[in-house]
């Protein structure tokens, strides 16, 4: 007899031994970034102070995670931002999502923000969908625009 295993998520802080599956889940959105420089930037965030780094673990290894903080600004109200929300492709439908949006929605209420933002590329549809049944509408389309300077 096979006995069944119980599916157990667990939401935590990300630590520095996460880099190595936060690696890949982040190479999952076409976001590749090497070992060395992911610890750089983790060290930048975990030092900054108003930003949460949260992970879903299901029985062991890390299967998501979401970046969100503090952003405040002189043209809106200040509030929370979710930067970073991935969930390993495999465990996706799951609930992991909604969890992850929960936990840093409840992190941003703490902080006395009222709202949240994100941004999602036009191209991840499955995406909008996803927050637009959290509650989230989609208020601008904008260019972003990048330099590199040195």
């Amino acid at each position: 007899m096979v006995e069944a295993i119980e599916r157990v998520v667990l939401l935590k802080h990300m630590v520095a031994g996460d880099l190595p599956r936060t690696q890949v889940l982040l190479s999952q959105l076409g976001y590749i970034v090497d070992a060395q420089e992911l610890s750089h930037r983790y060290d930048a965030v975990i030092r900054s102070g108003d930003h949460a780094l949260i992970v879903a673990e299901e029985n062991g290894p890390i299967v998501a995670f979401c970046h969100v903080y503090a952003r405040p600004a002189l043209d809106k109200l200040p509030e929370a931002v979710v930067q970073a929300l991935v969930v390993d492709h495999v465990h996706r439908r799951k609930g992991i999502g909604r969890r992850m949006m929960a936990a840093a929605e409840s992190w941003s209420v703490n902080r006395g923000f009222t709202s949240g933002a994100l941004a999602s590329h036009v191209s991840r549809a499955a995406a909008h969908s996803f927050y637009e049944n959290r509650g989230y509408r989609c208020e601008a389309m904008s260019h972003l625009f990048h330099k590199t300077v040195y």
